[in-house]
């Protein structure tokens, strides 16, 4: 991984979103990277950053009908932050896909 990773914008919102490295729920990614699917978002960004940035965690929740549930959460790790600094990656400059 010596070359700096080319990023979607919806790949550098989402970075962004995860900077701080503060857990960062799986409704707010949607919203923060306008996808409904965040998931994909972070599992393409794995790819390109590797495995062991991106922490994921299933808690315990409530549904909007009362029901237990479980949601995901996201957070940059020290590897990834480490990773991105030394890529020069700026998260609020995303350039387009390949």
């Amino acid at each position: 991984m010596s070359a700096t990773p080319r990023l979607s914008p919806r790949q550098a919102r989402a970075l962004a979103a995860m900077q701080s490295g503060h857990w960062v729920s799986r409704e707010t990614m949607d919203r923060g990277t306008g996808a409904s699917n965040s998931p994909d978002v972070v599992w393409k960004l794995r790819r390109k950053i590797g495995q062991d940035a991106i922490d994921m965690e299933l808690i315990d929740g409530t549904d909007c009908d009362g029901k237990p549930c479980r949601t995901g959460r996201y957070r940059l790790t020290e590897q990834g932050r480490e990773r991105l600094a030394k890529f020069g990656a700026n998260a609020d400059q995303g350039e387009a896909a390949a």
